[in-house]
C-alpha cells in the first residue's frame, strides 16, 4: 500500500508487525500519525528510539497497556528501526507469523529489501506502507507517477488547509519543487496565508520557486542553527541570482513568526502560573510534524527567550529598512546580512 492510499481512508487491517518504508520523512510522519489516529487515538502510541533500545524494551511496551489509553489496542512505533531489524531479524520474523492480536509493532525504515524474509512475510500480509514517490508501470519499467502526486497535492490542500488548489497551480507547484513532500507542504502552508479560498497558478508563480525556494529555506535553517557563514553564503547566492530582498523578507517573516509566537505563548503561561512545556508551546504556534517540532525546540533553546520575543520588532525594523533607507540592493544586502547574523 502507498501512503496516499492510506491517507485516502483505504482500510488497513492491523498486523503484529508492520513497516513504513521510504526516504520521504514527511510522508512517513503522515503515515504513522494516520495509523495512530485510526487504531489507538492521537498521542496514545508508544514511541521508541530504535538506535538505543534492546528487544526487552520493545517487548515491555508491547505487553504493557498505556495508563490513560482510550482503546485496548496498543501501538508501538520504533523510529528509526534499521538497527532493530538488523539485530533482531529472527524475532521479528517469528512475530510477523503470528495472527492478529491487540498489539502492533510499527517499524519506520528507509528501506526494506524485498529479498529479506521479513519483507516477504510483511508484504504477504499487506503490512508495508510505501513512503517513496509513487510510480507507475511504463512498458517494463517503473517510472515516477507525477500525476498521482499532483492529485494528492490538490486533496491535501483541501483537507489540511481548507484551500482549493487548482490543477494547473498544483502542476506548477510540483514542477518547481519536485518530489520533496515536506517542502511542498511548507509551500502550501505559505500559500494558504495569501488567500481564504482559491490557490491558482498566478499565486504559485508569484510566491513559490524551485532552486530559490529551497535555498531560501536552507538559508533560514542555517541561520537558526548557528551556521552563520553558510547562511550568508546562501543569501549572496540568492541575491546574485536576482532574488528580490522583499521576497526574502516575506519568507523570513513567515518562518520566524512561529518561533516568536511559541516564545510568547510560553511566557504568557508562565506569567499566569500555568505549566506549559516548550514543546507544547511550539505545537500551539503552528509547528505540526515531529521532525520540525524537535528542530524548533532546539533552535529556540539556542536562541533564548529574550531574542525570540524580539523577533517581531526586529522584523518590523528590517521591513522599514528594506522599504526606506536600505531599499537599494547593496544596502538591502547589508540589512539582511546583519539580521541573519543576529539570529
Amino acid at each position: 500500500m502507498h501512503v496516499f492510499d492510506l491517507l485516502a481512508e483505504e482500510p488497513l487491517k492491523p498486523q503484529p508487525v508492520m513497516a513504513i518504508v521510504g526516504t520521504q520523512r514527511f510522508l512517513q510522519t503522515l503515515a504513522a500519525r494516520e495509523l495512530e489516529r485510526r487504531w489507538v487515538g492521537e498521542g496514545q502510541a508508544s514511541r521508541l528510539d530504535g538506535d538505543s533500545i534492546e528487544w526487552r524494551d520493545v517487548a515491555d511496551e508491547l505487553d504493557a497497556g498505556l495508563l490513560f489509553a482510550t482503546t485496548s489496542r496498543r501501538l508501538v512505533i520504533v523510529d528509526p528501526a534499521a538497527k532493530l531489524v538488523a539485530d533482531y531479524k529472527e524475532r521479528l520474523e517469528k512475530m510477523a507469523d503470528k495472527k492478529e492480536n491487540s498489539a502492533t509493532l510499527l517499524l519506520l525504515l528507509d528501506r526494506l529489501p524485498g529479498n529479506m524474509t521479513l519483507a516477504r512475510k510483511l508484504s504477504a500480509k499487506k503490512a508495508i506502507i510505501s513512503c517513496n514517490e509513487p510510480t507507475r508501470l511504463q512498458g517494463k519499467k517503473q517510472v515516477p507517477d507525477s500525476g498521482r502526486s499532483v492529485a494528492w497535492l490538490i486533496d491535501w490542500a483541501k483537507r489540511r488547509y481548507d484551500r482549493r488548489l487548482t490543477k494547473s497551480a498544483a502542476q506548477l507547484l510540483w514542477d518547481r519543487i519536485g518530489p520533496i513532500y515536506g517542502l511542498l507542504d511548507q509551500e502550501l502552508a505559505k500559500l494558504a496565508l495569501y488567500t481564504n479560498n482559491r490557490i491558482d497558478e498566478r499565486l504559485v508563480d508569484r510566491h513559490c520557486g524551485s532552486w530559490r525556494t529551497q535555498t531560501t529555506w536552507k538559508m533560514i535553517d542555517a541561520a537558526l542553527d548557528g551556521r552563520t557563514g553558510e547562511a550568508l553564503g546562501q543569501l549572496n547566492e540568492l541575491l546574485d541570482a536576482g532574488e528580490a530582498p522583499p521576497a526574502l523578507f516575506g519568507s523570513l517573516t513567515w518562518s520566524l513568526r512561529r518561533y516568536a509566537t511559541a516564545a510568547r505563548l510560553y511566557q504568557l503561561a508562565e506569567r499566569r502560573g500555568k505549566r506549559l512545556r516548550l514543546r507544547e508551546a511550539i505545537q500551539q504556534a503552528g509547528f505540526r510534524w515531529d521532525w520540525e517540532i524537535g528542530a524548533a525546540e532546539r533552535r529556540l533553546r539556542r536562541m533564548g527567550r529574550a531574542r525570540a520575543l524580539r523577533l517581531p520588532a526586529d522584523l518590523v525594523e528590517l521591513d522599514l529598512k528594506l522599504k526606506g533607507s536600505h531599499s537599494h540592493i547593496s544596502r538591502a544586502r547589508q540589512a539582511l546580512e546583519a539580521f541573519l547574523v543576529s539570529l
